[in-house]
């Protein structure tokens, strides 16, 4: 299960993301966000179908951050 930090605005638009990947020496060891900013992080796993397209197809999701925080498919995108 392969899982992305985001930064998403209090709409859930995407702003940075980076995969967790506690092998990897590169992976980001802090993040950030700006208080007051309106922006928040969270820790999701990537659905199947964005694994299979690659992460430039992250701008086709935003987050839900309800009671376990998710990225869903906006309307509209591209299937």
């Amino acid at each position: 299960m392969t899982r992305l930090i985001v930064v998403a605005d209090k709409n859930g638009h995407i702003k940075a993301a980076a995969k967790v990947n506690p092998e990897n020496k590169y992976s980001p060891k802090t993040i950030e966000v700006k208080s007051g900013s309106g922006e928040s992080l969270h820790e999701v796993t990537i659905p199947e179908e964005l694994q299979a397209k690659g992460l430039e197809a992250l701008v086709d999701y935003h987050v839900v951050a309800d009671a376990e925080p998710r990225l869903v498919k906006r309307t509209g995108a591209p299937s």
